[in-house]
């Protein structure tokens, strides 16, 4: 009579396929695909703008958004009391390494009391992408565009 059990070899053979599957998804996983990269940045990005302009329609005072172009660092910069409504390092957004701006240069957003919002569109690039992230003069509202 033979029995329904596994022998050792057949056991160590499927331990082996396991981690040399896992070997792998480990190893992929540390090259982020471009585009996520890039989309993750341009959402922080939104989000801060977003941010800078609920401060500029709730406190009622003008609101600055500046691109460090050297350290690669958004600042919010105007609004009442600044740091009392917001938590540690919620108003800046340091870009990831590798990712860079268009033509090296900073940028400087402004939003108003009355919703409304300036500032030259950027351009963000890594590996190859690129997206653009413009302000709604009428609306104050950040949209990203990719490059085709």
């Amino acid at each position: 009579m033979r029995r329904s059990c596994y022998t050792l070899v057949e056991l160590v053979a499927v331990i082996l396929v396991i981690a040399l599957i896992t070997g792998i998804v480990v190893f992929r996983s540390n090259s982020i695909p471009a585009f996520i990269s890039l989309e993750g940045t341009a959402r922080n990005v939104q989000l801060l703008l977003a941010r800078a302009s609920l401060m500029a329609t709730s406190q009622g005072r003008n609101v600055h958004v500046r691109l460090d172009a050297s350290t690669g660092i958004f600042s919010i910069e105007g609004g009442a009391a600044e740091k009392e409504l917001a938590a540690p390092g919620s108003l800046s957004y340091k870009l990831p390494p590798g990712v860079q701006v268009g033509e090296g240069r900073g940028a400087d957003f402004s939003f108003y009391p009355d919703g409304t919002g300036s500032g030259t569109p950027i351009e963000l690039s890594f590996k190859g992408q690129r997206l653009r992230i413009k302000i709604s003069k009428l609306t104050g509202i950040s949209t990203v565009e990719r490059d085709k």
